[in-house]
């Protein structure tokens, strides 16, 4: 009984990761066709990145409020 359930998981494991692995490749290619890059070789996105996107993105939607505001001057 305990075979069984071992010899399905790992059936199910390996198309599940190959299809990862062909997605993966897919957007890398994808990706690149776009311009885009990646700060690490593969693809994981590091602290200082995401701290240095979250202020990218603070600062571009303080700036968009603050526009808007002074657009509706009464």
């Amino acid at each position: 009984m305990i075979k069984s359930k071992t010899s399905a998981r790992e059936k199910r494991a390996l198309p599940e990761r190959l299809l990862r692995r062909v997605f993966e490749g897919v957007g890398a290619v994808v990706d690149r066709g776009l311009g885009r890059s990646s700060p690490t070789s593969q693809g994981g996105l590091t602290t200082s990145a995401v701290i240095q996107r979250m202020k990218h993105c603070l600062t571009n939607a303080c700036a968009w409020k603050m526009a808007s505001a002074s657009s509706r001057t009464i």
